[in-house]
Formats: C-alpha cells, sequence, structure tokens
C-alpha cells in the first residue's frame, strides 16, 4: 500500500493566512491531516517499508499547485 497524505507542518494551512499557503489546497486546519505517527497506527498490522514527513511539490490540478507538507508511507501487509 502507497499512501500520500496532506501533513500537519505548521504553515502550511489555510487557517494560517486565509488561504492555502503555496496553493496547494489540503485541509483548512492542521487538526484535519495526518501525522507518521498517527498513519502508522491506521496501518496496525501492516510492516511499515518507508515513512516519512516531508514538504514537497505537490502537482494535482490548478487548484492544487505548490509546496505542500505531507506525510508518505509505503507498507506491506503479509500473507498467513
Amino acid at each position: 500500500i502507497r499512501r500520500h497524505i496532506y501533513g500537519p507542518d505548521k504553515g502550511w494551512h489555510r487557517e494560517d493566512n486565509g488561504s492555502s499557503r503555496g496553493g496547494t489546497g489540503g485541509p483548512p486546519v492542521a487538526e484535519l491531516t495526518m501525522t507518521l505517527a498517527g498513519l502508522t497506527e491506521e496501518l496496525h498490522g501492516l510492516e511499515i517499508l518507508e515513512g516519512r514527513e516531508t514538504i514537497r511539490p505537490v502537482i494535482e490540478g490548478p487548484a492544487h499547485n505548490g509546496e505542500g507538507a505531507v506525510v508518505q508511507v509505503v507498507a506491506q501487509r503479509h500473507d498467513r
């Protein structure tokens, strides 16, 4: 499984200045985002192969284009 989710890094949400910094859209407040720890907990039972919180270019169309704080995870389940 591969996940790419908006992260809570302060300064990248609309709550800070009334508009999404960087033009990437995303949730209006940090509380609606996911941390690496929270995502790892939700994926309990899977082996996390790679996980990080980072700021990277997000290019998802005209309204979601710019740098954004994201959480990225690659996980795998093991067949029994």
